[in-house]
């Protein structure tokens, strides 16, 4: 079984290379999950991992949230107010 799960990452592994993208692929809970530019999914199969490659190959994930200048200035309005 083990064998059979190896050769199919393996070959997930080649379709994301052929597409273009570098795929982090691993197997929990009896399921394979993929991981493109920062988007996790469940590969259902062959086809579905292609699009899910061409879908993300130029994904570029939203920019971080900067909270700290958000708490600051909550804090300065919590602290004007007292």
């Amino acid at each position: 079984m083990k064998h059979i799960l190896a050769q199919r990452i393996e070959r997930l592994k080649e379709i994301a290379n052929d597409q273009g993208v570098t795929a982090s692929i691993k197997m929990l809970g009896g399921r394979i999950y993929a991981n493109i530019n920062g988007q996790s999914f469940v590969v259902h199969g062959d086809a579905q991992f292609t699009q899910m490659c061409r879908e993300l190959k130029n994904y570029m994930p939203p920019e971080p949230i900067n909270l700290t200048e958000r708490l600051e200035r909550i804090e300065n309005t919590f602290i004007k107010r007292i």
